[in-house]
């Protein structure tokens, strides 16, 4: 059964609530009834197509792949695959012949039905990346948001570095072409999982958050990467001044090893730790 959730900047975490709105656009004030419309032509493949109107297409693929030939107003996925495959929907724009494929509207979402790991990865080895916009409030406001409970998250936003090196994204090129251009309403990129999930941010292109932070990650025990690789040039910025940050990391930590507590922690436990 689906879950609405409504749009907040206090917002409860993945770590105490389950997924984002299975079927409905998720607007600033709750569920958006959408009417029904002409068919939407399919950008990504093997069936089913990504759902395009701020809402999510339950899928179990392991792998998605969306070349869109025009700009389309959203990309939202649930990964239903529950054997430990996870879900990977790799993202190219303009594809074969088509002269754009940005995301205008809607941004994109994507969530787990369970702990699966899930990746967004723009391909820039021969094309520039799109322009990924939201400014619905779907998806909780955010360019690009994930959720898994206790997954991996990779994002991508594009390639910036030469083959056969480790950094700059999954699609290495001699000749990288610039990446995405991520902006929320909310959040530019959101990423959320809980237990030993790790998340790895790739920002190839600037990265902001009209009212909330540029680059927002919530995770419990695993690893949390963020890497600027647009060759210099990527920014991850907040408009919204002495509100938000440009990155805003929420984790969970061993206050022991902190060196500023190592003298609270001694007269608390009377053990003084020397890592």
């Amino acid at each position: 059964m689906s879950r609405n959730w409504t749009f907040a900047r206090g917002r409860a975490s993945l770590l105490a609530t389950s997924m984002f709105a299975t079927t409905a656009l998720i607007g600033l004030g709750g569920a958006v009834v959408l009417a029904p419309g002409a068919a939407l032509a399919a950008v990504c493949a093997p069936a089913p197509d990504a759902n395009q109107v701020g809402g999510l297409a339950l899928t179990s693929n392991p792998v998605e792949t969306c070349l869109p030939t025009t700009d389309i107003a959203g990309l939202g996925y649930t990964a239903g695959n529950v054997s430990g495959a996870g879900l990977t929907v790799i993202y190219k724009a303009p594809g074969p012949g088509g002269p754009t494929g940005n995301i205008t509207t809607h941004g994109v979402g994507i969530n787990a039905t369970a702990g699966q790991d899930i990746s967004f990865l723009v391909d820039t080895t021969t094309t520039a990346g799109p322009n990924i916009t939201n400014t619905s409030g779907a998806y909780f406001g955010a360019g690009i948001s994930i959720l898994t409970l206790g997954g991996n998250i990779t994002i991508s936003t594009g390639n910036t570095t030469a083959a056969g090196t480790n950094t700059g994204g999954p699609f290495p090129s001699a000749t990288p072409q610039a990446g995405a251009i991520v902006s929320g309403v909310l959040d530019g990129i959101e990423a959320q999982t809980s237990g030993a999930g790790s998340v790895t941010i790739n920002a190839a292109g600037n990265v902001t958050g009209q009212t909330g932070d540029g680059i927002r990650v919530i995770a419990q025990n695993g690893n949390v990467s963020i890497i600027a690789s647009g060759n210099g040039t990527s920014q991850i910025q907040s408009n919204s001044p002495g509100l938000s940050a440009g990155i805003d990391v929420h984790t969970t930590l061993n206050i022991q090893h902190l060196e500023s507590l190592v003298d609270v922690i001694w007269k608390i436990t009377g053990v003084r730790v020397r890592e």
